[in-house]
Parts: C-alpha cells; sequence; structure tokens
C-alpha cells in the first residue's frame, strides 16, 4: 500500500503539471479566448481576488480534511485509498516549490527538505504525519501571505474614506471643467492625468495608460489599459492619460467595500 501511495503521489504531480503547462501554452497563444464575468449590463469586470491567497485556504482545508481521514481509515479500511489521494494532492504544491527553487532559482531552499520527508512519510505508509506536514506546510504559507499583504490592507484602510475634493470632468466641446467631487454624476466623464490616482471605478472610453493596481490586487507589475477596460478607483495612473465614464461613486466602489470588509475582521 506504501509503494501504490507513492505511485499515486508521482501520478498526481504529473498530470496536475501537465494541465498547468497545458493551460499556460492555451493563454499564450490564444489570448482573445478569455473568460469573463459580465454583470447585468454584459460588460467584462476584472477579479481582483488573491488568487494565492484562494488557493492556499483551499489546500489548508483539504490538509484539515485528511488529518481526519487517515484516523478513520483504521476503522473504515477502504477510506485509505480517499486519504492516498487528497494527500497526494495536498502534497504537490511542496513538490511544485521545490521543482521551481532548484531548476529556475537553482538554489537548495526548506521547500526541498519538505518534500523529502513528504515522500519518505507516504513512501513508508506514514500518511498521517504526511497529511501533518502538508497542513502545517499550507498554514505557514498563508500566515506568510497575511504578513506579505499587511502593507496593502493599511494602504485599503486608509483608502476606505478617501476621496478628492474635485475632479476634471470633459464636458461638450472637449471642454475640461474642474467640480467638486460630491457634484459628480454617474455616466459623467472624468479625466485622469498621470501621477493621478483613479476616483472612481468606470469603464475607460478614451487614451491609453500604465496604471498601478496594487492597492487592490496586490500586484507588484501596472498594467496597461485602454479604451473598453474597466478601472476602478484607488488605482494610479502611472503614466499617460484616461477618460473614464462614472459607473460607481464614493462608498459604491471596489475599494469601498473592500474597505468595509476588512474593517469588519
Amino acid at each position: 500500500m506504501a509503494i501504490f501511495g507513492l505511485k499515486v503521489l508521482m501520478g498526481t504531480y504529473i498530470i496536475i503539471r501537465a494541465f498547468e503547462t497545458f493551460r499556460t501554452y492555451t493563454k499564450k497563444h490564444k489570448k482573445q479566448c478569455v473568460k469573463v464575468v459580465k454583470t447585468a449590463r454584459g460588460r467584462q469586470i476584472e477579479s481582483i481576488a488573491d488568487a494565492n491567497e484562494i488557493k492556499v485556504e483551499h489546500y489548508l482545508k483539504l490538509s484539515t480534511a485528511a488529518i481526519f481521514l487517515v484516523p478513520l481509515s483504521y476503522f473504515y479500511p477502504p477510506l485509505i485509498l480517499l486519504s492516498i489521494g487528497v494527500i497526494s494532492y495536498i502534497t504537490v504544491p511542496i513538490l511544485k516549490k521545490t521543482e521551481s527553487s532548484l531548476i529556475q532559482e537553482r538554489r537548495f531552499k526548506g521547500d526541498l527538505l519538505n518534500s523529502l520527508i513528504s515522500i519518505m512519510c507516504i513512501a513508508t505508509g506514514q500518511y498521517f504525519l504526511a497529511a501533518l506536514l502538508a497542513w502545517f506546510y499550507h498554514f505557514f504559507s498563508k500566515l506568510a501571505l497575511k504578513i506579505q499583504n499587511f502593507p496593502r490592507l493599511l494602504f485599503l484602510t486608509h483608502l476606505f474614506e478617501w476621496q478628492p475634493s474635485t475632479v476634471w470632468v470633459l464636458k461638450e466641446n472637449d471642454v475640461e471643467i474642474e467640480v467638486p467631487f460630491q457634484m459628480l454624476n454617474v455616466n459623467d466623464v472624468v479625466v485622469v492625468n498621470a501621477g493621478e490616482m483613479v476616483p472612481v471605478d468606470g469603464l475607460i472610453v478614451k487614451g491609453q495608460a500604465i496604471v498601478d493596481q496594487y492597492a487592490l490586487t496586490g500586484e507588484l507589475e501596472s498594467i496597461e489599459k485602454g479604451k473598453g477596460d474597466d478601472i476602478f478607483a484607488a488605482t494610479q495612473v502611472v503614466k499617460g492619460q484616461l477618460l473614464v465614464k462614472v459607473e460607481r461613486m464614493g462608498k459604491d466602489t471596489t475599494v469601498s467595500k473592500m474597505g468595509e470588509r476588512f474593517f469588519k475582521m
């Protein structure tokens, strides 16, 4: 059964890595075929969820389940097959991290030791220890993400009640007028220049710019946005100029809703 567990682990790892490689290849060669989430008006919305944190939470929950599954398998032997499958699945991220450090970074890191211990536990039939090791690995990964995102959370807290005193609005004949933020209405077109923070959630109707979205997504690299793209309040235009059609303001913006969630934590 121990050799069987090792085979399941290797098989699971190979299948998942093959699937991820295929998905990466598909994304690179079919950039236009992107799955989108739509509002009632049928417009594309960018997901701002932290994918890494969601993944870690997913693996942590499965690790917890595996810790309970293994002891139960002693009373109901058929559960051992399910336990091996779950343990193999939650061990894959540890192996992937090791692969990355060895091949890409060319460094020996703690992940290598974690991988070796996990493989030895599975190879010798110590499934409970393997599940426990995986749980600690994902728990500390989640903790590390929380610490890493702490500056971002402070920034969001600061932005929760942030709003500019005035904004520039494009009127007829392409005339820009400075108006108080409180007088801004939905469907107005706001002008956002380089170095300025976007004051509203809206749709870019004209212009091209490099936008810093760190406050919302945690992305360290700025991205390029242009006509037809959605843009969110509290993101910053690094370079370029954008004309943004107002959709949501104040407490209805994405950053305000995120701030409310953090205050409730």
